[in-house]
């Protein structure tokens, strides 16, 4: 019985795992800001290579945000890249 409640609440306790999301110059997602806002809480956002434009993305959520490569993004007009709420 011991043994039974241990397993069920170490499985409870573990994090479940979020969607990845893959942007690329290629793909269905070619920006950031696409990826931001079909993401979940616990989702990651994987940016490959590549030069990317983008302004006032609002991050209002937990995600990560992973960079491939180096990939560049550049302000739209000056504006800020991402606010992080």
């Amino acid at each position: 019985m011991k043994l039974l409640l241990f397993s069920l609440l170490f499985i409870a306790s573990m994090p479940l795992a979020g969607t990845t999301h893959i942007v690329c110059e290629d793909c269905q997602l070619d920006n950031l800001s696409l990826a931001v806002n079909k993401s979940n809480s616990g989702d990651t956002i994987t940016v490959k290579k590549g030069k990317y434009t983008a302004s006032n993305i609002i991050i209002d959520k937990p995600i990560t945000i992973i960079g491939e490569n180096y990939p560049q993004i550049k302000a739209r007009n000056g504006e800020q890249i991402i606010t992080i709420k």
